[in-house]
């Protein structure tokens, strides 16, 4: 058996990039997420429900001579979650350990808030055990916690529970979380509250959004019930628990839900004390772009709305109303707020992303602080090769052939 790294602390990434240039020339950090920790190589909502048991058997991978097989069949590919920017499907979900290197890094960077999962799923119950780790040094060094997840259940109950949404009524998921002893939800929630008063706080977000853009998550029993479900439960608890809603802002609330959005279950958990946020979709591919949309990445770039903007000449872009408009490489940003989704901005929903000109910050819901200032104030990050979250841009791959 292999040698298994150490969950270790990564810098940069989104704390790095948004940051401030007030007009005195100063720089001031914005995002809180600059320090980061992943539990694996890869994600293991990458892997379909079937082939789970045989990468969980495997020690993180699948079996000898198989991830070449299932490459050449497209069956690595339908896992992906077709609007992350992280690792493509490796065929390497092993978890990594927490150990004296973890304490070390720790000690040295002394975090007020660290970010649980940049790049891959740590709230799958594959990594629980490094998870209940991570926890205990947070806990011990009074280190607050910022955790995004589509995977991470209210317990064994919840484990138990995708049962009900994978496909097959497969339950895997449950059984991998019996096998690392998973306690109850509600000793989770004990635990999360402890580091809760011990540090600047704790905030646990689930990423919702579309399920036919997320297969392998899916797949598995995570669906985005699952996920609005779980968090209601954590919210019970006491736990300061947000849905962070991916959406197209330029879109109405109907045609979001429409387009197979979650967005109305989770405005509804809203009416019932939960909070939601809002990360405006960036279309990535075409694929995404019109299943999300409904027009093609060219189409939302020139478009005539009936929420006519105007748009500045330097914008580069001609006529009124475009919806999205590009920005770095290939990037598309939403130029605009639909008038339904203005309306919960106006109401002080967070939002987290470029909006228009706008740069919007909700601090992850840590706090009520809520900070929006001028896009163009942000100051740009100098990338190099030693910059040490910056990886290759992967191969995106179609999506229509397997969406239901």
């Amino acid at each position: 058996m292999a040698k298994k790294r150490s969950v270790t602390i990564q810098t940069g990434g989104k704390g790095e990039a948004v940051r401030r240039r007030l007009p005195d020339g100063r720089i001031i950090p914005i995002c809180e997420c600059f320090y980061n920790i992943d539990a694996s190589d890869g994600c293991i909502s990458q892997v379909p429900v079937e082939l789970l048991k045989e990468v969980v058997d495997n020690d993180g991978k699948y079996a000898e001579g198989n991830f070449r097989r299932y490459k050449a069949e497209g069956v690595t590919r339908r896992g992906r979650c077709y609007y992350c920017y992280a690792y493509a499907n490796t065929g390497n979900v092993r978890p990594r350990v927490v150990n004296g290197r973890t304490r070390q890094d720790f000690e040295k960077y002394t975090p007020k808030v660290i970010r649980l999962g940049k790049l891959t799923e740590l709230g799958h119950p594959y990594y629980y055990d490094a998870l209940s780790g991570i926890l205990d040094l947070c806990e011990e060094f009074g280190v607050g916690i910022i955790f995004p997840n589509k995977m991470f259940p209210f317990g064994i109950q919840g484990a138990r529970e995708t049962a009900r949404y994978a496909r097959g009524g497969n339950d895997i998921a449950a059984r991998i979380a019996e096998e690392r002893e998973m306690p109850s939800g509600e000793k989770l929630a004990e635990k999360l509250r402890g580091i809760h008063n011990r540090s600047y706080g704790v905030t646990l977000m689930y990423s919702t959004g579309w399920d036919c853009f997320e297969p392998g998550a899916v797949s598995q029993g995570f669906t985005n019930q699952w996920r609005i479900e779980q968090a209601i439960k954590y919210f019970k608890e006491g736990i300061n628990t947000s849905l962070t809603l991916v959406c197209d802002v330029t879109g109405s609330i109907d045609l979001n839900e429409q387009r197979g959005s979650c967005i109305k279950s989770a405005l509804n958990a809203r009416e019932e004390g939960l909070n939601v946020r809002l990360l405006p979709l960036r279309p990535p591919s075409r694929e995404v772009c019109v299943k999300a949309t409904g027009d093609t990445r060219e189409g939302v770039r020139c478009n005539e709305d009936p929420f006519p903007l105007l748009i500045d000449s330097e914008e580069g872009i001609t006529g009124r109303g475009a919806r999205y408009k590009p920005r770095g490489n290939q990037e598309l940003v939403p130029n605009f707020f639909h008038p339904d989704f203005q309306k919960l901005v106006d109401e002080g929903i967070g939002v987290c992303g470029t909006v228009g000109k706008e740069e919007y910050c909700d601090k992850c819901n840590l706090t009520e602080i809520r900070i929006v200032f001028p896009a163009s104030q942000i100051p740009a990050v100098n990338y190099n090769k030693k910059t040490p979250w910056r990886k290759k841009k992967k191969k995106r791959f179609p999506l229509f052939d397997f969406l239901e």
